[in-house]
């Protein structure tokens, strides 16, 4: 299960090898969203090392709460060296936080005739505006959705956009081209609804829907397509399924990056 805990405090534990002694400095307790602000702030951990003896071996303990952290230790032969392992770990804890926001994908797919049918489900916590935001800035899903070259809006009328995608997708050995030219509606904040019009898919409808719970939104997606190239018969829905998955997870996926960014420049205000 993956926790919704806004909430966790580090502890960090510096031991110079060569005393007893233990000295333990509570660095922050801060929220998931603000924390990518503050593990790129070295001025804490360099604070807390410099206040050190000048010991020629350094043991460095990272524990983080809730518990799907584990504590990390790391031995160090200097000073500089236990900044730069210690500040690593911290970017690698900041890496965590910010994909405990995202729940698991799935998402699953059927033929119905020579159609394939796919439905995919995601839940992040972010704001719907946002993740508005991200579903209908189309330009920039090539950023982070390794499939796709390009995409591009070739015309806009209101609500309604002409937009062309290309790229590639596959599974295993069965690989096949993207290039589709979509007419894109958007019902603001809840819907996006697409219908190819030219490209590799003699048919491609799909819907998005984003609704709102509690702090998090839930997004969905159904889509049914028919391509202009033939389906080879045992990995064809697989095929389908796995760029279905890709695309999706990574669209979640970047709608939780951006909520943790936004995040921690509101706490920067504060």
């Amino acid at each position: 299960m993956v926790t919704r805990q806004r909430s966790f405090r580090l502890r960090a534990s510096f031991t110079p090898l060569c005393e007893r002694s233990r000295r333990t400095f509570r660095l922050a307790r801060v929220s998931n969203r603000a924390w990518h602000r503050r593990w790129r702030t070295p001025y804490t951990i360099d604070n807390v090392v410099n206040s050190l003896s000048r010991a020629p071996l350094v043991r460095i303990t990272l524990i983080l709460n809730p518990s799907w952290c584990r504590p990390v230790e790391i031995v160090a032969a200097c000073i500089e060296r236990a900044r730069a392992l210690c500040t690593l770990a911290l970017t690698l804890y900041g890496l965590q936080a910010a994909a405990a926001a995202v729940d698991p994908v799935s998402v699953e797919a059927r033929r119905d005739g020579e159609a394939v049918l796919v439905e995919a489900r995601g839940s992040v916590q972010a704001d719907l505006r946002l993740a508005w935001d991200v579903l209908t800035a189309y330009e920039r899903y090539p950023a982070f959705i390794s499939e796709l070259k390009s995409s591009r809006i070739l015309a806009r009328s209101g609500a309604t956009a002409i937009v062309e995608q290309k790229g590639e997708a596959g599974f295993f050995l069965f690989h096949f081209p993207i290039e589709v030219v979509f007419s894109v509606t958007e019902e603001a904040p809840s819907a996006v609804r697409s219908r190819a019009i030219s490209g590799t898919f003699r048919e491609m409808t799909g819907i998005y829907e984003l609704t709102e719970d509690g702090d998090r939104v839930r997004l969905t997606y159904r889509g049914r397509m028919v391509p202009s190239f033939r389906l080879p018969p045992l990995v064809g829905v697989p095929a389908l399924r796995s760029a279905v998955q890709k695309q999706f997870t990574a669209l979640v996926e970047e709608i939780g990056r951006r909520a943790t960014q936004k995040g921690g420049r509101d706490e920067a205000r504060q």
